[in-house]
């Protein structure tokens, strides 16, 4: 791919509280992680929510060629605790109970047990996205390779998956999950009313966020539950590395929103209930990626930054991702 200036367009606005004013912010970031597009890229912070967009990105047309050797396009593996060691057994008897309704001696001790561990059990409710216990149409939007749907579909609930990426679609379709382009789901009228539609590192890649979560708006069933995740413009990890965090990724990432951003978005798009759920553990392997991408000449000096850092003290506020649950309060027709 020969990526020239015709490639690329400019943004002026925030795409998420549609602010026109914005300040220069991080400058230089390059494709460090995927390699797919030269050059460096520029982000800008919203005057009004402080969220962050890129000042020039790929052009829609041109936009696949940036995923080009992406993650999306392995073949996915089978998500959920093994069955090894007590810890294991017990994870495994909370997943069982808390979402797949058992109700095992076992399995309900096993849950009674794991609540004791508030970040453990967060982490396996994030993997689960906060699923009803109840068979439920379930939409993942950007499902990637299917991982999650593979993890819904096995506790009984009915799966749909979108993504724009067909290389990652044929890794879905190949293990027997319906899933579309969203172009193509467009004609699929059946597919509507839907319980539960997640959104797990998506709404950085949309052109158009706050659209996006309209449009999800009309796809669900009143009193139906989103679950969003998303890396945060005001994390930790971005004072500490700059152009290196891995939350930034550019040309991919369009956009990182601030809290104050999402949620104006959300209400927006007839979203309420919203609530947040900060992942501590998020924090290590972010830090990790970040501090190997840069230079070694800079490394110790990161390093010694990562030592001072308080260890997430607010941890709502500065989390390294945005992880929250909403629920469609009102049509927006």
């Amino acid at each position: 791919m020969n990526w020239t200036n015709n490639c690329f367009e400019t943004v002026s606005t925030c795409l998420y509280c549609g602010s026109a004013e914005s300040d220069a912010s991080v400058s230089g970031v390059e494709d460090i992680f995927f390699a797919a597009v030269p050059g460096a890229f520029d982000f800008r912070t919203c005057h009004d929510c402080h969220s962050l967009f890129l000042a020039r990105r790929p052009r829609a047309e041109y936009l696949p060629h940036a995923y080009a050797g992406y993650y999306t396009h392995e073949e996915g593996v089978q998500t959920g605790a093994e069955n090894r060691g007590i810890g294991k057994r017990i994870s495994n008897g909370y997943r069982k109970a808390r979402y797949g309704g058992s109700r095992a001696l076992g399995d309900l001790i096993s849950a009674a047990i794991y609540t004791m561990f508030p970040r453990k059990k967060l982490e396996a409710d994030v993997q689960h996205r906060f699923l009803p216990v109840h068979k439920a149409k379930i939409l993942d939007y950007g499902c990637g390779n299917g991982n999650f749907l593979r993890l819904a579909a096995g506790y009984g609930h009915q799966v749909v998956g979108l993504d724009f990426d067909e290389k990652a679609l044929e890794a879905v379709r190949r293990q027997g999950v319906e899933a579309f382009t969203p172009a193509g789901f467009t004609e699929q009228t059946e597919y509507r009313d839907f319980d539960v539609v997640t959104l797990a590192h998506v709404i950085e890649h949309i052109d158009d966020p706050a659209k996006l979560l309209a449009d999800i708006n009309g796809m669900m069933a009143n009193g139906g539950s989103l679950f969003v995740e998303v890396p945060n413009a005001n994390a930790d990890g971005l004072k500490i590395f700059g152009k290196y965090w891995r939350g930034l990724e550019a040309p991919r990432h369009f956009s990182l929103p601030t809290l104050q951003g999402l949620t104006h978005a959300l209400e927006q798009a007839g979203f309420g209930d919203i609530k947040f759920h900060p992942r501590a553990s998020a924090r290590s392997w972010m830090f990790r990626d970040s501090l190997q991408s840069a230079p070694q000449s800079q490394q110790m000096r990161l390093s010694d930054a990562v030592n001072a850092d308080d260890g997430g003290a607010n941890l709502l506020e500065n989390a390294e991702f945005i992880t929250l649950t909403a629920t469609k309060v009102r049509n927006l027709a």
